[in-house]
Formats: C-alpha cells, structure tokens, sequence
C-alpha cells in the first residue's frame, strides 16, 4: 500500500489475517492513539474483515473506545452465529445431493472459511455457493425446491436457453438461506473452462468444524483459481477476497505450483492468476514461490492493474454507468491477448433470456440484439 494511505487504511491492512506478526503488532500498537475508530469500523465492514480485526486487535492488546469495541463485538458474533448455523445447512444439504446421486461441489463460503481459517467465524459469508455438473443442474433446483427453497422461476421452455446463457441461481428459503446454484464457474463473456468433472477427481473432503462431518472441497490449485476468477471479475474492490488468498497459501505450503501455473495458463487465465498472487503478496505479505515471483516480473502489465487496484481499494464502493464501463476495461486489462478481449466485447454483446424476455424480437431481426443489449444495460447502470 502507497505511503500516503491513511492510518485507518494502515491498521486495517495490518489486521487482515489470521496471524500478525510482531512486526504487525508494533505498527498496530503504535498507530492506535490516533486512529478514527468509527473510520476503522466502517472499512472492516465494508471489507468484510471484522472478525480478523478483532482477532488481530486482540492479539496486539489494543482495545478500541468502548462503544467501537461493542459494535465489533457485535457484528463478530452475529457472523459466527450465521457462518456455524450455515455450516450446518450445507452438511444437511450435500447429503441430501449425495442421497439423491448428485455430484455437488460446495467451493467458497463455508468450505473456504474452515480449510483456509480454520474457522467459519474469521470469514463472512452469507449463502452457499454449490457447483454441480450442468447436466444435473435442473435434478438440483428440484431437490432444492423439496426442501422449502423456491423454484426456478423460469418457464419450462427458457429453461434450457436459461442453462446455456446463464451460470448460476439463487434459491432463498423463507428462514433467510440461500443457495447459490452453479453448474458453471463463469458466464460465457468470461470464460473460465474449469470443467465439473475435474474438479471432481480432485476434491478432497473439508471438516467444517473440528470432529465434524466433511464435506466435499475443491482442491487448493483450483481453489486459487477460482478465487483469482472471482476477485478479477469483481475488480478486487474487497479487501477479502485478496486475504482469502494469502489465507489459502498460508494454509496449504505444499500447493502444486507447477500444476496450477499450468493450469493457468490452460485455462486463459494467468494474467488473473498472478495479479491475484501479487496483491496477496503485496498488500497482505502472502509467501511465493521463486516460478510464480518470476512470472509476475515477466509480465508488465501486472505491476500496473496491482497499482490500480490499490489506488481503488478502500474508495467508497462504486456503483451506476462509470462503475459498468470501469469494470469492463479492467476485465479487458486483465486478458492477456486480443483474441481473448474480442471475444469478451463479442460474448458480452450477445443477448440472454432476459434481453429475449424484455425486448421481444421476430427471428428476422434476432441480429438486433447484439446492439440491445448493450443500451439496455447502460441505462440499467445509468439507473443505479
């Protein structure tokens, strides 16, 4: 982070892991005496890293003004409340899946919160992320549905135009729990090829609380993948996602590099790969290996996308026109070849079963929609 960050910004950053170090615990100590405390508060929440703070805090011995400290309090225990009753739910649940011969992959979440912090209080979430095969994805909202949450809300005959163009759906349940339903990884606009049955082969069973029952889990390399997809395709506007990967490397020294800089590369994907990396190392000290620091020197563009990156971090989040078309150039920044950014304008100009829904069209005209599309959701963000 740039020298000119201010002492919130500062504490935050040095609090944002599960283990400080004396060297973190010294800035901590001596930053405290100054801090706006309100400010402080406010950028945890909004980077979801509460209860790493409060951790953090508490190790360096720092104790903020009563009525700071109570709010933390608060929302800490009001995360580690929702993150065991959710754990619960998704045991619950991939049993369910497994009675029924469905193949379903939680990733994210729960799973990440228990084998990369060990514990689903030190990471908010707030639904359940599940990827299943696409074939199995209409077998699965119906085994949801059986279970109190809502149906698909898609007309039986969109419904496959549905699975083709979308990725996944939210099914909520009266109680306030969500499922979030993947049966891809990404939207087709943003390609990110992992295929289901790979990352089947190479799951590994997560307890999600010490002595209780596991659950299946995406393995270390795919998981940083797609967790440098998801900060990409966010523009890593969240300073969580950048620790879920410092906590991910922490958590597994004996990652296979090779096969996942390999996969990287197979996937299209290894501009996002390393920026992830670099910001992971960067801003939270997470440890590389010499093949990954070297590929990150190798491409220049890295060192410029980590820079905006942190130039934007802690601004106030962003939404409407600017924040669509800033997203979209940061995606086209981010992909390593033209061929890749022509295919993102082209894919991301192609029309989807809300666009075929809101503007209806004769067949002959079907060309129409590639132009839009792209009106439709300006005005959407223009609206925002």
């Amino acid at each position: 982070m740039s020298a000119l960050a201010s002492p919130e910004q500062r504490v935050v950053l040095a609090c944002a892991r599960t283990i400080v170090t004396e060297c973190q615990i010294d800035l901590i100590r001596a930053i405290a005496p100054r801090l706006d405390w309100c400010r402080v508060l406010d950028l945890a929440c909004q980077h979801n890293t509460t209860p790493l703070l409060h951790r953090s805090l508490a190790a360096a011995g720092v104790n903020p003004p009563a009525p700071i400290r109570r709010q933390i309090e608060k929302v800490v225990l009001c995360n580690a409340a929702r993150g065991r009753r959710l754990a619960h739910e998704l045991v619950r649940l991939t049993a369910a899946f497994e009675q029924a011969g469905i193949r379903a992959l939680p990733f994210k979440g729960a799973v990440l919160a228990a084998s990369a912090y060990g514990n689903v209080a030190l990471r908010p979430f707030n639904d359940l992320d599940v990827i299943v095969h696409p074939d199995d994805a209409d077998t699965a909202a119906r085994l949801l549905a059986n279970r109190g949450f809502a149906e698909w809300g898609v007309a039986p005959p969109d419904l496959p135009r549905h699975l083709r163009c979308e990725c996944e759906h939210s099914f909520a349940r009266a109680d306030g729990v969500v499922v979030d339903l993947h049966w891809r990884l990404s939207r087709r606009h943003f390609p990110f090829p992992l295929d289901f049955d790979s990352l089947w082969r190479r799951a590994l069973p997560c307890p999600l609380w010490p002595g209780g029952p596991a659950v299946p889990n995406l393995g270390a390399a795919d998981t940083l993948q797609v967790l440098c997809m998801h900060g990409t395709k966010h523009a890593w506007e969240r300073l969580s996602w950048i620790c879920d990967i410092a906590e991910l490397l922490a958590a597994n020294p004996a990652l296979p590099w090779e096969f996942a800089l390999e996969q990287a590369e197979a996937l299209g994907a290894t501009r996002m790969t390393l920026l992830g990396l670099e910001l992971a190392a960067g801003l939270l000290d997470a440890r590389l290996p010499v093949a990954a620091r070297q590929r990150i020197a190798a491409d220049r563009g890295i060192a410029a996308l980590a820079r905006y990156v942190r130039g934007r971090l802690f601004q106030p989040p962003a939404n409407g026109l600017r924040a669509t078309i800033r997203q979209s150039l940061f995606h086209l920044r981010v992909r390593n070849r033209p061929a890749q950014r022509l295919r993102y304008c082209m894919l991301a100009a192609a029309p989807t079963p809300r666009d075929l829904r809101s503007t209806p069209l004769p067949a002959s005209l079907y060309f129409l929609y590639y132009l839009t599309r792209p009106v439709r959701l300006l005005c959407k963000a223009g609206n925002e």
